[in-house]
């Protein structure tokens, strides 16, 4: 059978060294609770891009209420009068033609320098869809809105990293009634239309600088392009 190892016995002197050692040990300090901001943070971080849908929904709320509104000043003309947004075959003359080229029986090149064919297309695909009922025109306008603060709130976040700034950020934008004109007034549309192209883009760019990926130096391209033409 094994033998059992005899422990050896504890001097008084080194007894007396572990009592000393223990009486002065400091205490560990007390883990804080996370404040209320680090919590909001953390929340944040938690739901990701679904915090988007809050912008979203103040901007619907600020803006639904233009949905009652008609058709007016330049409306009556590019919407109500414009002969060559009654077909969706004219889409291709958008690309050849000025937005007011319906006004001179122009179809091939333009007197001026309006060239926006990317609004044109919108008011094509527009009439296809609402004709000339003035709420479905309005309806339209409100999404693209809507869905510029979804991508304010991508954007800024992606840059700075604080999702509370892009919320905050995001959800001022959506209210601000510096933007009553382009969503209220159809003939605006060209400013919203504009921003639905590039906030995507320049997000994707940034997502393009800090992770690499061509795929996404290519979308924000071709995304960037729409943009400079509405």
């Amino acid at each position: 059978m094994a033998r059992r190892r005899k422990k050896s016995p504890v001097s008084p002197g080194e007894q007396g060294q572990d009592v000393s050692k223990s009486r002065h040990r400091r205490p560990e300090p007390a883990v804080a609770p996370p404040s209320s901001e680090q919590q909001l943070t953390g929340l944040l971080d938690r739901f990701g891009w679904r915090v988007g849908a809050i912008p979203v929904l103040a901007a619907l709320v600020a803006s639904l209420n233009s949905v009652a509104n008609g058709f007016a000043y330049d409306d009556l003309a590019q919407v109500l009068n414009n002969r060559l947004i009654r077909s969706i075959s004219n889409l291709p003359v958008m690309f050849t033609t000025s937005v007011w080229a319906f006004m001179n029986n122009q179809k091939v090149g333009a007197d001026d320098f309006y060239y926006r064919p990317i609004f044109g297309c919108f008011l094509t695909l527009g009439y296809a869809l609402s004709g000339t009922t003035a709420w479905g025109w309005h309806v339209a306008s409100v999404a693209i809105h809507a869905a510029n603060a979804f991508f304010v709130y991508l954007l800024i976040r992606e840059i700075s990293s604080q999702p509370r700034l892009a919320l905050i950020s995001a959800v001022l934008f959506a209210v601000h009634p510096v933007h009553a004109e382009s969503v209220a007034w159809i003939s605006g549309a060209p400013d919203p239309l504009m921003a639905l192209f590039v906030l995507p883009a320049f997000y994707l760019y940034i997502r393009y600088r800090k992770n690499g990926g061509r795929l996404k130096l290519l979308l924000s391209v071709l995304l960037c392009l729409p943009g400079m033409f509405s």
